[in-house]
């Protein structure tokens, strides 16, 4: 299934920022496939003088006794820029004259040293070093008698032209080529068109396919001036024109083949040979259900690392987290062997510890199974702790006999989200079901955990041996016996604060001044350790108290995908986090999570970084 947000403003490539301003500008330059009175463009980026741009503008058919103001355009993603005179870029806006001028030039056969048509210019930009992040923008320059109509007079005699374009990996060179006028590389003579067609895109092929897309891809083209974007086509009909070499056909019929090809373009309006035509086939029509693929489309939706270093799936899919399990790959409640290689592909990458390196080779006497039903997921598995008093009597020194390691790798991350399904059956005060450690922190504090004493849920961070206030949480934030709870950590390492979340409400205790977002725990820099399913834990297992622990994930961001039961994010009554297996701007797949849903009728995702929300749209 695939899913488009609506559009967002595009972002200016950061090494721009600050010298182009977002806008839009509803320009004739839309009309540059007419004649361009330009030639001998180049570009190049210099280590250390920036990107360094050269034209020649022909002035043979216009007056030598008229003053004449030069423009530079910059394109980027449907926006417009002007180079003003001052050095500075800006947005031009729709219907607001003058357009902002480069410079005010005389013709060049005024020249005392070098007289004729050809108006050589060089312009550069010392703060932009190389390509990366610019990939698709253009440049364009025209001219019109200075005055006034300055630039109508560019329009209307189309004084204007392509003068550069860029893909992004150009190199970084110590040297700029010399460009004599009419001998530019890539470049056109003055006054002479651009009839080059680019050549035509290659291994054109369907790389993803749902029920309503197609996204494709294809090795670029090239030209002896520039690429200026791709015309994609479907069925011999115009779909796009785009500045990548990949892209989604959306709003498509399921299980239906098309005939697909793309062609390139070069500023002058030259179109290249088709790339050849391939076939593509969208799958058969799906409604979403829990464990399916679904694409979301969109942009501005951020990044994901992959911190799956074990290749660990769901439904059969490779996600990017650093731990995600709904126990799929067990076949019973315990391994065949009682070892941590065993009992990390028995869950998904969990295993027992006696300490935080060591193997503990009776784990399984601690109480630990895996139950195959009964639980709040559609799979009903849940990992299950339940002690009884004879093995505390086997092991009485041993209080870290209970741990469950979730995440054992110590490293720095600046964020840190947790969240999953617990059930604390009828324990009173069933000890610390969470608890993560981290080192080299600037606050001499080491642990935080999680626990409960009666209804009132708590959280504490602790130092070596020093306890600091922790919350018991006010109402309405509380515990009702043998119920499945989902508990959300936000830690933020490098601003040092901590928030703490039951079935989405945030846990508050005024009365010892935490409000919310907690300061002063966790410090800055702290470099995490290991992240741990119980610890220290205290029930009565003959009297069938346990705690239980369903669809653990961890990851190393606070942006992710949510599914909710309302389309406004504080109307919701439930959420569930969703398994990410591909993110970037431009796109988020996701493998289904339906969580403790009864069904999938009337659900809404969002995009969550931290716990501010922004709507994606229904699940369709």
């Amino acid at each position: 299934m695939k899913h488009r947000t609506s559009a967002r403003t595009p972002v200016v490539p950061a090494a721009w920022r600050g010298r182009l301003a977002l806008g839009a500008l509803a320009s004739a330059f839309s009309l540059l496939a007419g004649a361009a009175p330009v030639g001998n463009a180049s570009t190049c980026f210099h280590q250390n003088e920036g990107l360094q741009l050269r034209f020649d503008l022909d002035l043979a058919q216009d007056s030598v006794d008229a003053g004449y103001d030069v423009y530079l355009v910059a394109a980027y993603a449907g926006h417009w820029f002007y180079r003003n005179a001052a050095g500075g870029w800006a947005a031009h806006q729709p219907g607001t004259w003058p357009a902002p001028a480069l410079r005010n030039v005389a013709h060049p056969q005024k020249s005392a040293t070098a007289p004729g048509n050809a108006l050589h210019q060089s312009i550069a930009e010392p703060a932009v070093r190389s390509a990366a992040g610019l990939a698709g923008l253009q440049l364009f320059a025209g001219f019109g008698k200075s005055g006034p109509g300055s630039f109508e007079d560019l329009l209307a005699r189309q004084r204007f032209g392509a003068v550069g374009a860029i893909a992004g990996n150009e190199a970084v060179v110590a040297a700029c080529p010399a460009t004599p006028p009419g001998t530019g590389p890539g470049g056109t003579r003055p006054g002479v068109p651009d009839a080059t067609p680019p050549s035509a895109p290659t291994d054109l092929r369907v790389v993803q396919a749902t029920s309503t897309s197609l996204r494709l891809q294809w090795q670029a083209s090239t030209d002896n001036v520039a690429v200026a974007a791709y015309a994609v086509y479907l069925d011999g009909v115009l779909q796009d024109k785009v500045s990548t070499t990949t892209h989604t056909l959306t709003g498509l019929a399921p299980a239906t083949s098309y005939a697909l090809r793309v062609h390139a373009l070069d500023a002058a309006g030259n179109a290249s040979a088709a790339s050849g035509v391939v076939q593509g086939r969208t799958q058969a029509a799906t409604s979403p259900a829990h464990g399916r693929p679904y694409s979301i489309i969109g942009s501005s939706l951020g990044s994901k690392a992959d911190h799956n270093a074990g290749g660990y799936t769901f439904f059969g899919q490779r996600h990017l987290l650093a731990r995600f399990t709904d126990f799929g790959s067990a076949t019973g409640q315990a391994p065949a062997a009682n070892t941590k290689a065993a009992w990390r592909t028995h869950l998904d990458g969990i295993y027992p510890i006696l300490t935080s390196t060591d193997f503990n080779a009776q784990a399984t006497e601690s109480g630990a199974t895996l139950e195959l039903s009964g639980g709040t997921t559609p799979s009903g598995r849940w990992l299950k702790r339940s002690i009884t008093q004879a093995t505390r009597d086997r092991y009485p020194s041993s209080y870290r006999l209970r741990n469950w390691n979730l995440w054992d790798t110590n490293a720095y991350y600046p964020q840190m989200y947790y969240t999953g399904y617990i059930n604390l059956s009828t324990i009173d005060a069933p000890g610390k079901y969470l608890r993560f450690y981290w080192t080299d922190s600037s606050n001499p504090n080491r642990n935080v955990w999680t626990a409960k004493e009666g209804g009132s849920l708590t959280a504490r961070a602790e130092g070596a041996n020093t306890g600091v206030p922790g919350i018991y949480s006010d109402a309405p934030v509380r515990y009702t016996d043998n119920t499945w709870m989902r508990y959300e950590i936000l830690a933020d390492f490098a601003n040092d604060k901590v928030a703490f979340y039951a079935n989405g409400k945030l846990l508050t205790d005024v009365s010892r001044n935490y409000t919310g977002e907690n300061t002063g725990w966790l410090g800055v820099g702290g470099k995490l350790d290991y992240f741990l399913l119980n610890n220290t834990v205290e029930m009565n297992g003959d009297l069938g108290e346990f705690i239980g622990h369903a669809m653990p994930y961890l990851d190393f961001s606070l942006r992710r995908i949510e599914l909710a039961d309302a389309p406004q994010w504080e109307q919701r009554t439930d959420a569930v986090v969703q398994v990410p297996t591909r993110w970037d701007n431009g796109q988020v797949d996701i493998v289904i999570n339906q969580g403790r849903f009864p069904d999938l009728n009337h659900k809404h995702l969002f995009l969550l970084n931290g716990m501010q929300a922004t709507y994606l749209g229904p699940l369709q």
